[in-house]
């Protein structure tokens, strides 16, 4: 009867944790933060306020300038991901003609959007360790199930869940590198589908890459006349 009970109890357990690690990963798949956004970058440092929206496989990010918790602010850089990526910025209109598809992390990104159909088909990896690896990402989970990190293994880049004792998302710190770093200070977060505005697809995009690049040959290929003369 005790190994009878202690098996039960065992099962009641492994069905608890498999039912909260689920309601962690799907409360994910769609959500609104709002918050200050703090960017760092070589020792420089900004602060404004965000929102941001998501739904599966669509999400939109919104900095604004002024405001209270984005209330009648404009917004200085709006970015979109749905089945195109796009960008909005009056502060710099420049970025608007950015082609950054091919840069966009896709594969990431699409293995994310729905995080509570990744915890079942991962399920038994996650509750035995805590953790999940796949691919080049590994992911690292609190005690409770809760997102803990997120780190790509090919980049370094690193995004670290931060919670209070209440166990709510409290902030988000996304390091890609020494230099650069962007921190979500979350004021209110609510987890339930979204309604989201797509951004307008700029018509003429331009590869930054391919422009740089194309612009040091044109240099490269005027050398030559002017050493002749």
């Amino acid at each position: 009867m005790l190994i009878l009970l202690l098996s039960a109890c065992s099962v009641n357990k492994a069905d608890r944790d498999a039912l909260k690690l689920r309601t962690e990963m799907a409360k994910w798949n769609s959500f609104r933060l709002d918050g200050v956004v703090e960017v760092n970058f070589q020792g420089y440092s900004l602060r404004k306020f965000f929102v941001a929206q998501k739904n599966l496989d669509v999400i939109r990010l919104d900095v604004l300038d002024g405001g209270i918790a984005g209330m009648s602010a404009e917004p200085l850089l709006s970015f979109y991901k749905g089945d195109y990526l796009a960008l909005r910025s009056p502060w710099m209109p420049q970025l608007e003609f950015l082609n950054l598809d091919k840069y966009f992390p896709q594969d990431a990104f699409r293995t994310f959007s729905n995080l509570d159909s990744l915890a079942a088909e991962h399920q038994e990896e996650i509750l035995s360790t805590h953790s999940l690896s796949l691919n080049s990402i590994r992911m690292d989970f609190t005690p409770g199930y809760s997102i803990k990190s997120i780190t790509d293994l090919k980049s370094g880049a690193k995004a670290d869940f931060i919670y209070t004792s209440r166990g709510q998302i409290d902030k988000l710190e996304l390091k890609v590198d020494e230099d650069a770093s962007l921190i979500l200070l979350i004021d209110d977060a609510s987890f339930k589908p979204q309604v989201i505005t797509p951004l307008e697809r700029s018509a003429n995009t331009i590869d930054l890459l391919k422009s740089i690049t194309d612009k040091f040959g044109d240099i490269l290929n005027k050398l030559p006349e002017k050493l002749d003369d």
